[in-house]
């Protein structure tokens, strides 16, 4: 009897874990899609990519606490692979292919700054590989022959709603207003600056500034301005606009003060306020073109996106977290296409789901037919000592 009872027990469980064994066999997997991130988590770029990075951590993981994408009735959850370029191009590079070829993904989102950025855009193109990217370079690639999976997740100086249509009247404006009449500028010596100052020197001068200089400066390493700034001092600009990065910035406008150039200051490209933040009580006023939202901003939508920002990561976006607004509402809309299009591997449908989208997010939002993420935006002023924000919207 004893025998019997061990024996069927014995055999009870057998059953019972055949069941559990084929059970989860046949449970059904969590369909996922991958998607690739490059960023600069560390390294001299880190200002811009971790905050930027952090954006599309949240959005996936927002997405993915909702049960994920629908895509023809099946939940599927985005599957993040996220990667450190250290600001260097080559890592840039390697960390895409590797994405690409090893992780089979379709999808990337970042880099930022142009000098990472770039030689991944030909990565993508040439792996036809959906790329999303605020990179103001890729403005002149946008809608052209092999270049129809890039995507440009910030608004671009040129064309009718771009900058130069927008943020050059601002400039004279402001200068009207500060008795300034006469203008230096001072950029780098790279193709795309070249681009922004044969659009700038001129509409300023339309506009009404006399325009006494164009100095440039070697965007490679770059930290001692003062050659440039003598020569300018002599001619006794009344403002000076320059241009590139946040990190020149801070030097230029240093270096400015010391020198006696001038104690007014517009930005063209690029920088955020964090130049003149040391110096805010010297300057007579500094502008910059914030492009996206200030983390800063009392907008009840960026102030909701701050408190998950910082639940998510511990601390808040800072200055540089306007560029966080270039990813994540896209990441968002890159979601809503795919639900849309009814796949997660056919690009041209995906694509073709994004163009002519229009998403009311952190940040209002739509799709031109090349690909364009167009928006509005807000513009900076500090002025004795304080920060004002101003609205500038589309047409």
């Amino acid at each position: 009897m004893r025998r019997e009872w061990v024996r069927w027990i014995g055999g009870a469980a057998a059953v019972s874990a055949l069941v559990l064994i084929l059970g989860v066999a046949t449970a059904p997997a969590q369909q996922t899609i991958k998607v690739g991130a490059v960023f600069s988590l560390t390294g001299k770029l880190a200002l811009l990519g971790v905050p930027s990075a952090n954006a599309v951590k949240l959005a996936v993981k927002e997405i993915n606490d909702a049960g994920g994408i629908t895509v023809r009735g099946e939940k599927v959850k985005i599957d993040l692979l996220l990667k450190d370029d250290r600001g260097v191009p080559a890592e840039a590079v390697a960390a895409a292919i590797e994405l690409i070829t090893k992780n089979n993904v379709k999808f990337i989102f970042g880099p930022i700054g142009s000098v990472v950025g770039m030689p991944v855009v030909e990565v993508t193109r040439k792996e036809r590989v959906m790329q999303f990217t605020p990179l103001t370079q890729v403005g002149p690639l946008m809608g052209k022959p092999g270049y129809e999976y890039l995507f440009q997740t910030y608004n671009w100086e040129f064309g009718p709603q771009g900058r130069v249509n927008t943020y050059a009247p601002f400039i004279v404006k402001i200068a009207k207003q500060e008795g300034v009449k006469t203008v230096a500028f001072l950029d780098s010596t790279d193709d795309y600056s070249q681009s922004i100052l044969d659009a700038y020197v001129p509409k300023v001068k339309e506009l009404g500034l006399t325009v006494v200089a164009v100095e440039r400066y070697d965007r490679a390493g770059t930290t001692d301005f003062y050659p440039q700034l003598n020569k300018l001092k002599a001619l006794k600009p009344d403002a000076l606009i320059w241009g590139y990065t946040d990190e020149s910035g801070k030097l230029i406008i240093r270096q400015s003060l010391e020198v006696g150039v001038t104690k007014k200051f517009f930005t063209s490209q690029g920088p955020s306020e964090i130049p003149a933040l040391p110096y805010k009580d010297q300057v007579d006023f500094y502008t910059w073109v914030i492009g996206t939202r200030s983390p800063s901003s009392d907008d009840p939508k960026v102030k909701a996106f701050v408190q998950r920002y910082k639940a998510l990561v511990g601390q808040e976006p800072g200055p540089s977290g306007i560029w966080s607004f270039t990813f994540y509402d896209p990441l968002y809309m890159f979601a809503k296409a795919v639900e849309k299009a009814g796949t997660t591997s056919d690009l041209d449908k995906i694509r073709q789901a994004l163009i002519g989208m229009t998403y009311d997010g952190v940040m209002k939002m739509t799709v031109s037919k090349e690909g364009r993420f167009v928006h509005d935006y807000f513009i900076g002023m500090i002025k004795k000592g304080k920060t004002e924000l101003l609205h500038v919207p589309l047409e």
